[in-house]
């Protein structure tokens, strides 16, 4: 394989290339091919042969004529020992090019340009086993995967890994979450170092954002994660800048990865390739790479929601105590349609007690919950109603749980803890999700994996959690601002995120104090709503008090804000540090800005808007934010798309302006 003492200078990088050429190019048989984007700014090489003459399967990437990856291994080993690796011969190319555009009912944009050209690879061993290996390079990124035909092979097939890699050209700074368990909830602080810093015994779950250079961006992800293992990263060794890919094991023989008939198609390896990490913010490559929709989704409908878990059902400033009834459920639907949310998510409790008992019937709420009459109560308030459900007593009654769900009127339901992606826990997701819109539900998982595009394919899935959210206020001080600005370029990058948004107990990064039952969130009130326009989602679930929001300053915009967009720009980004992003719905713009625990002033343009005149309603961190963090200011103010506007953001804040044109 490629090695570290192959040095990214530039006389490395011409005879590399020549020598890929000639592998690409060689006498006799074909040992390997091109493929570049439409644009012709990426371009990967495959070969059978690697720069030292070797026979292993490999492949390279360049971005406006810059290494990204080069000699990077491909392959995948099974259980007995054998491997799609070595002595590989290229028998058969077939090109094509995909340019189709389809509609999502949310998302960055309602229209979703599927543009790339693609190549299947054919190759086949010398025992004449055969693998293809498929590539679809796209204007911003590649994905690839291995394809293994119906042939005279084991009917069942036991992968025990992958042998796919990424071996950058240098020793590039990285965010990564390093998660060190297959087993886990994807809930933890990313950290940012550079690649020969990585330890070999870390491993790094996905998506993971790399910085080439100022002009060059990459993020390394998956989709379309069906019937096989999560993909990580770990480091090929110490001081090493080559990633290797990891696979979940399987619970029941943690030896293999992935157990499947034959043919079997793996997830598509992403990367996502950029001139600014903007770019791969506004990426759609790996909802692209998921299968269309098959069925009439109308009945989803993405919306604004609040959750009583997070504040206990705690009832403030009302002379009484919430609880788990009818009483407090109907105090949150009050609320929801005062304020226009679309809906009212039920958290745990609803159906027994202690909330992790495996014993709770889905289809019988306790005493003090009347399901039916709160979904007529609800819709009396133009609401509706989730339900959250345990994932493994849904698993044990999906068919007859969902049933009843459709029998009480209830539109969707959040179900929690699966907290791993082996294969088993994959599938179980998948068979969630899609029972679902069998019976038109909607859904979104918590203590899952990262989301790979699948709501492309059953646009019902709302979201996946999978972050540091801001609940973890309630015991932690790690949802920091900061953390906040790292969220755009790595988790966000997947898909639809649930995060839990805009806690209104603002507070600075000194008065920050750890209280269970009473919601503190680090940052300024400006950053918290911002939230609302930078985490992309379906399903945008507010945490706080109904109290803590009525008649609050910067409440109101909850009335106007859309989960869905047709139109996504991402104005100025710096990962870690700030982001602005601007979206549109309709004729209307939003724009969201925060920063981490630094001060900071932007200046704006707006040509992202339409030719005429707009108002836009701005709401800005107020004078004395940064020493109170509640301090907000509203205003409103005449603008073209010829305009620029200074924003202000105190430390830890943030900016939303709400452009409405002006007839």
């Amino acid at each position: 394989m490629c090695n570290n003492s192959c040095k990214p200078d530039k006389i490395f990088h011409i005879l590399l290339y020549i020598l890929i050429f000639i592998a690409s190019t060689g006498c006799g048989r074909q040992t390997g091919c091109e493929i570049f984007s439409p644009d012709g700014k990426i371009r990967v090489s495959v070969a059978t042969i690697d720069e030292n003459r070797r026979p292993l399967l490999n492949y390279s990437v360049w971005y406006n004529n810059e290494f990204i990856v080069s000699c990077s291994p491909l392959g995948i080993r099974f259980a007995d020992g054998s491997s799609f690796q070595e002595n590989l011969e290229v028998i058969s190319f077939r090109d094509s090019t995909i340019d189709e555009t389809y509609t999502m009912p949310f998302g960055k944009t309602s229209s979703v340009h599927n543009h790339c050209n693609e190549k299947v690879i054919s190759l086949q061993d010398q025992t004449g086993h055969r693998l293809q290996l498929i590539f679809r390079v796209f204007n911003d990124g590649i994905g690839f995967r291995y394809s293994i035909p119906g042939q005279d092979v084991p009917d069942t097939l036991e992968i025990s890994a992958e042998l796919t890699s990424f071996r950058f050209t240098g020793d590039y700074k990285y965010w990564g979450l390093h998660l060190n368990s297959y087993r886990t909830a994807y809930e933890k602080e990313y950290t940012v170092d550079v690649l020969s810093e990585i330890p070999p015994e870390d491993i790094i779950a996905l998506p993971m954002l790399v910085r080439k250079s100022d002009h060059a961006w990459i993020a390394l992800t998956e989709a379309a994660l069906v019937n096989y293992a999560g993909m990580y990263l770990k480091t090929a060794g110490v001081n090493s800048t080559m990633l290797v890919a990891s696979l979940s094991p399987r619970k029941d023989n943690p030896a293999i990865a992935v157990r499947a008939a034959t043919p079997l198609t793996t997830p598509w390896c992403v990367m996502i390739i950029g001139d600014d990490p903007g770019r791969l913010v506004e990426s759609n490559i790996v909802l692209n790479l998921n299968e269309p929709c098959s069925f009439d989704y109308s009945w989803v409908r993405p919306g604004l929601a609040i959750d009583d878990w997070n504040n206990d059902q705690t009832v403030k400033s009302t002379g009484w105590e919430g609880a788990m009834d009818n009483r407090t459920m109907k105090h949150f639907i009050d609320f929801c349609g005062d304020y226009g949310l679309q809906y009212m998510s039920i958290d745990a409790g609803w159906s027994g007690a202690d909330y992790m008992d495996t014993t709770v019937d889905l289809t019988r709420p306790i005493p003090a919950i009347d399901i039916p009459m709160l979904v007529s109560y609800a819709r009396q308030h133009h609401v509706e109603i989730f339900l959250w459900t345990l994932s493994t007593v849904l698993k044990k009654q999906l068919e007859e749980a969902l049933t009843q769900f459709n029998a009480w009127g209830i539109k969707g339901f959040n179900t929690d803890f699966f907290d791993s992606d082996d294969q088993e826990t994959v599938n179980l997701v998948n068979h969630i999700t899609q029972t679902a819109a069998e019976h038109k539900l909607m859904v979104e998982f918590h203590g899952i994996y990262k989301p790979t595009g699948l709501s492309r394919t059953y646009p019902n899935l709302l979201a996946h959690e999978a972050v540091l959210g801001l609940e973890y206020s309630k015991w932690d001080r790690k949802p920091t601002p900061e953390h906040n600005c790292i969220l755009p370029f790595t988790r966000m990058l997947a898909g639809p995120m649930d995060y839990i948004v805009t806690g209104f107990t603002n507070r600075t990064e000194n008065d920050f104090r750890i209280v269970w039952d009473e919601f503190n969130a680090m940052g300024t009130r400006c950053h918290q709503l911002a939230q609302l326009v930078i985490f992309e989602t379906g399903f945008h679930v507010l945490g706080d008090y109904p109290d803590n929001y009525r008649n609050s300053p910067g409440s109101e915009l909850f009335r106007d804000i859309p989960v869905s967009w047709d139109e996504t720009r991402v104005l100025r980004a710096k990962p870690g540090d700030y982001i602005v992003i601007a979206r549109r719905k309709g004729e209307q713009w939003f724009t969201g800005s925060i920063t981490d625990w630094a001060a900071r002033s932007l200046v704006i343009p707006l040509d992202f808007l339409n030719q005429g005149s707009y108002d836009a309603h701005i709401y800005a961190d107020g004078p004395d934010a940064a020493s109170r963090a509640t301090d907000i200011t509203i205003s409103t103010a005449r603008v073209t798309e010829k305009d620029s506007l200074n924003i202000n953001m105190a430390p830890g804040g943030g900016h939303i302006m709400h452009f409405v044109p002006v007839r």
